[in-house]
């Protein structure tokens, strides 16, 4: 018999012990146990936060934090295959795997290298990279950033 979950959270095809070294207890099978996410038949990721029903959940499609001064280098991503720096402040974060089209939403965010207040100002969006620079918000400068992170929704 397979194993399933269905909408309520409720799991099948499994009896107490009845996996290796008797890892399933009544209290893993508990209803209560499997309540706050399911996967439709349509593939949509939901969960239920303590918002009193199950939603969509829209996941992160790609992510960066990087070193933006010097020599520019990734710390850690996720679906990001390189850094671009073009310029003083100026950068393109390209994606391992091209998303569907260039209609995503894009954060991004900077440790400031020295005082001032700065802009994000998206040069260019694709499928396949976002480009983005960092300009001061009084005079126009360019400068490059300590720690610039990136996060791409769809």
């Amino acid at each position: 018999m397979p194993i399933t979950i269905n909408g309520s959270g409720t799991i099948g095809g499994i009896s107490v012990g009845g996996l290796p070294d008797g890892i399933v207890d009544t209290d893993t099978l508990a209803t209560s146990s499997v309540t706050t996410t399911k996967t439709s038949f349509t593939g949509d990721l939901a969960f239920n936060s303590g918002y009193g029903s199950a939603a969509t959940a829209y996941g992160c499609r790609a992510w960066v934090n990087f070193n933006g001064t010097g020599t520019v280098a990734i710390r850690e991503s996720g679906n990001v295959s390189s850094i671009t720096d073009h310029s003083t402040g100026n950068y393109t974060v390209n994606f391992s795997s091209a998303l569907v089209d260039e209609n995503y939403s894009a954060v991004c965010g900077y440790k400031a290298s020295s005082a001032g207040t700065y802009v994000v100002n998206i040069v260019s969006q694709s499928s396949s990279a976002i480009r983005h620079s960092f300009l001061n918000y009084t005079n126009g400068a360019a400068l490059d950033q300590s720690i610039v992170n990136v996060a791409v929704f769809r």
